[in-house]
């Protein structure tokens, strides 16, 4: 120890003489912090995951620029060391970890650009996800280190080790491109060798321990090689004859702990929210249940490399599943292997998907099966796709929960226009809706509402309601049972379209007129807007809900033939406000709108405006407090044709339910990993200032440091 720490202390000394090692690292915290800045105004959120996906090539370019020459056999810095009473072990080692200090120095340089946005307060970063993507580029920069030293170990030119030494990193970072091609026996062990494999999962802020094991396998080989080339260059031997067995030996038993690894992995979520981690609710659900559950996982074993992941991923969560309770089985099925599992799927109504690529030359698509069957007796739930592992653990979750408390029913009401009475309707129906929300049961109802009716829900009606039909609201709102209200304020005179031909607006009479006997007013105006409401999930974290109309990507207004109407609560008497969905300052109202105009150019009138409304009912008045009732002044965002184009009205629609029920015992598992905080850049420092600092302050230091080691060499 005495001898590696007087190495240590010699060759951190030498290094820090080396001016072209501060030029490097002035240069990597440059380009790094200019990336990681155009990443985070370009996304405007406050995210690094896209620099972390191009880091690794800076991280390889640094290292092997700093190691390529450290064991070159025309060094001069190894001509004193080749006479000293030293071990080749002793000296590679030094090397190396000098190495991975300088390494450290350059990330810890980099890491200044988060903490200078979190001082200047643009937002908050994901403190644990920020330290696992770090440590993994560290790993894999200790990986890229040993890879240079062994090369430059056996060569007398830096500059032909620094690009043969690129090459074999590159033949380890491409083989997971060639999953598709591979024979299926050979898939899983080129998947192994690949370090965008391995690094994805410390991206992602989890630590697993295959991983670790990969990057300590790497780390062995490189020191045994260079330690082999620098003693046989030392003493002119050809193959120290005591290091022939040390290798494979070390190589064979990390070998074998990769592999235990992979057979009993363990992790570690370092995310602030657990996003790779059960939720409590869920460990709670599992917990409970009552009846035997099989979990079955119907996975195509011919996977194209998209979903390999994703499959990894899945796998993980089942396996946490499954841990929880004897009741709960995991059974993974290959129905294109096994002729059985592929009749079961057929049978539970998981059918296969494609999977497209394409490329300048040519597109591909692949049919394969990836869906989850949850079967407890005779009742089976179903989950077709589950190529987004963000929303699986909820989706798992409020099925092993219905097998405990069953279904609410969700009942719509009919008779007024609510559903297309005939084929080329443009408002369009409910259908995809109906059977997207699996988790209620939802039916049309005319008459009587049943006995068990959870959640009433007025669709979007054009025809008036009747005395008798709106007593029928309101008596079911007297019982303290919660509503759903979708008014639309505007309606077409028809519904015939003439190319060429403008159609006409007219004020909706559906609603109107009793709606106001609860004190709201329906606006038979239109709201528009280049911006979505934004609904927080978090503390920091916002979800847009693009409520219509809607932007598409060149910033152009799509109405379509959509409206969005203004609601208020103009008196209390009935109900009382406990939020308000509202638009941003930006967007501009048209009354009395009566002739469609695709354009809808901006106006005076500015908002924000009260787009929806989430009530309770007034103390002593006619509805009791128990009574719930939200309001919003649209119905075509949950139509189909917004389901065939926007994805998070299915999510607002569940997160509406769960205020109307009171029932937010899912909700926070529903927007987990959902959400984004927006860069908070207005009346706070500028992006020239902020950049400057965090890439100013590490160059600085680091000058500082260089100008110090030269005023005490000028002094010996």
């Amino acid at each position: 120890m005495r001898e590696l720490a007087h190495l240590l202390r010699r060759e951190w000394i030498n290094q820090a003489t080396r001016p072209a090692l501060f030029v490097l690292c002035i240069a990597y915290w440059v380009i790094s912090g200019f990336i990681a800045f155009n990443v985070l105004l370009d996304a405007a959120v406050v995210t690094l995951m896209p620099y972390f996906q191009i880091a690794p090539v800076l991280f390889l370019l640094f290292t092997l620029s700093i190691t390529t020459g450290q064991l070159n056999q025309r060094s001069d810095s190894m001509d004193l060391l080749r006479l000293m009473p030293v071990s080749p072990a002793a000296v590679v080692t030094a090397r190396f970890l000098v190495v991975l200090s300088i390494l450290l120095v350059a990330l810890l340089g980099a890491s200044l650009v988060p903490a200078a946005v979190s001082f200047a307060d643009w937002g908050r970063f994901d403190t644990g996800q920020l330290i696992s993507a770090n440590a993994g580029l560290f790993l894999l920069g200790g990986a890229f280190a040993a890879v240079g030293l062994a090369v430059g170990a056996y060569s007398r030119s830096q500059t032909a080790a620094f690009l043969v030494s690129f090459v074999v990193v590159f033949l380890f970072w491409i083989p997971d491109r060639f999953l598709p091609l591979a024979p299926e026996g050979l898939r899983g062990a080129l998947s192994q060798l690949a370090f965008n494999t391995h690094l994805a999962n410390w991206s992602r802020g989890i630590l697993w321990l295959p991983d670790l094991a990969y990057f300590l396998i790497f780390a062995f080989v490189g020191i045994t090689l260079a330690q082999v080339g620098w003693e046989s260059w030392r003493f002119r031997r050809p193959w120290p004859r005591r290091i022939t067995w040390k290798l494979p030996a070390g190589v064979l038993l990390l070998v074998l702990f990769q592999l235990v690894a992979l057979r009993f992995p363990l992790r570690l979520d370092l995310t602030s929210e657990g996003l790779h981690t059960l939720d409590p609710e869920s460990v709670k659900v599992v917990k409970s249940l009552k009846k035997d559950v099989r979990l079955l996982f119907f996975r195509s074993k011919k996977l194209p490399r998209e979903l390999v992941q994703t499959a990894t991923d899945v796998d993980a969560l089942l396996r946490e599943y499954a841990v929880l309770s004897p009741r709960l089985v995991v059974q993974i099925l290959e129905p294109d292997a096994d002729p059985d599992a592929a009749a079961l799927s057929r049978s539970y109504g998981i059918s296969e998907m494609e999977i497209g690529r394409r490329s300048a030359t040519e597109s591909t698509v692949n049919r394969v099966t990836f869906g989850l069957a949850l079967v407890s007796g005779d009742t089976v739930e179903t989950i077709s796709d589950v190529t987004d592992p963000r929303t699986l653990e909820y989706e798992i979750t409020f099925r092993l929960k219905r097998f405990l408390t069953g279904r609410k029913k969700i009942v719509f009401t009919t008779g007024h226009g609510e559903f297309p009475e005939k084929d080329g309707d443009p408002r369009g129906g409910f259908d995809r809706l109906f059977a997207a929300v699996t988790e209620f049961e939802l039916i049309r109802q005319k008459g009587p509402l049943p006995e068990d009716t959870a959640v009433l829900v007025v669709a979007g009606p054009i025809v008036a309601f009747s005395d008798e039909a709106w007593e029928q609201v309101g008596a079911f709102a007297r019982q303290g049972k919660p509503v759903l209200i979708l008014a639309d304020g505007m309606m077409f005179r028809n519904n015939m379209s003439l190319k060429g031909v403008a159609r006409h607006w007219v004020p909706n009479p559906a609603l109107a007129e009793r709606l106001k006997t609860w004190g709201i007013i329906l606006g038979d105006d239109m709201i528009l807007s280049y911006q979505a409401p934004q609904v927080s999930v978090s503390q920091h974290k916002v979800v847009t809900f693009p409520l219509m109309p809607m932007v598409d990507v060149s910033r152009k207004l799509s109405i379509m033939p959509f409206t969005l109407s203004s609601v208020r609560l103009e008196s209390p008497t009935h109900l009382s406000l406990q939020r308000r969905l509202r638009t941003d300052p930006g967007s501009w109202r048209h009354t009395r709108a009566y002739e469609e105009n695709l354009e809808w150019p901006k106006t005076d009138d500015r908002g924000p405006f009260d787009v929806g409304l989430f009530l309770r009912g007034a103390p002593g008045k006619d509805l009791p407090a128990s009574a719930r009732v939200v309001v919003l002044g649209d119905s075509d965002l949950f139509r189909d044709y917004s389901f065939q184009t926007v994805n998070t009205h299915l999510l607002f629609f569940r997160q509406i339910l769960d205020y109307l029920l009171d029932d937010h015992s899912l909700a926070h598992l529903r927007l987990k990993g959902r959400g984004v905080e927006r860069l908070k850049l207005a009346g706070k420092p500028s992006p020239a200032l902020v950049m400057t600092l965090a890439i100013g302050v590490p160059v600085l230091l680091l000058l500082a440091f260089a100008g110090i080691i030269l005023l005490r060499r000028r002094k010996n």
